[in-house]
């Protein structure tokens, strides 16, 4: 079984998860002035903002383990260094974020206080960032296009830049790239067989 497109599908299904949990936000909750206009909204929107929680995580989670095949895939392509370990970044990552988020679902209130100044927040998003490079390398070390390598590494160091100069929710833009790694992983299979099959056909 080829499992470079089935962890592409799989990066895929992540992202839609992650984008159900953003649409399900309670409206203005993280652009309150202040804790107690946040409190307001909540208290409005528990249930939304339970089921926005939920859905941002499974997607962070399957995510990661479509990062797990794609290392899996490269077995007997690449040394495994650096895709393991690439792996076991977002797998750490999504660990800490499930640390991170699950008091949200009892105590949403010091959730909201206590942010991304979370130990367990803060490795979920450096983990996350480091987790992107390291692909961004092996894409560029493999049989990848190259403006996907080197576009991953970008987009990594950017946020982390942007991290430590703005916000550490900048890290949330990341999750637009298993959506495009995703694409170039379902995609590129494909292409590589009508190639061979139009190549045998001459």
């Amino acid at each position: 079984m080829n499992l470079r497109p089935l962890s592409g599908t799989i990066l895929l299904l992540g992202f839609g998860l992650i984008v159900v949990g953003v649409v399900l936000s309670p409206p203005n909750l993280y652009q309150a002035s202040d804790l107690n206009a946040q409190l307001q909204i909540l208290a409005q929107h528990s249930t939304r903002f339970a089921a926005s929680q939920v859905f941002s995580l499974a997607g962070i989670l399957v995510v990661a383990a479509g990062y797990v095949l794609f290392a899996l895939s490269l077995r007997g392509l690449q040394k495994p260094g650096l895709p393991y370990a690439g792996a076991a970044a977002f797998v750490l990552a999504s660990i800490a974020v499930t640390i991170a988020v699950y008091p949200s679902l009892s105590d949403p209130a010091a959730f909201l206080e206590s942010g991304l100044d979370t130990p367990w927040a803060v490795a979920f998003v450096w983990s996350t960032i480091l987790g992107h490079i390291l692909s961004g390398i092996v894409f560029l070390a493999g049989s990848f296009p190259r403006w996907l390598g080197y576009g991953t590494i970008g987009a990594a160091a950017l946020a982390a830049v942007g991290i430590v100069l703005v916000d550490a929710a900048i890290v949330e833009l990341l999750f637009i790239l298993p959506l495009v790694v995703g694409i170039v992983l379902v995609r590129r299979p494909r292409r590589q067989a009508q190639a061979a099959m139009a190549g045998g056909a001459l």
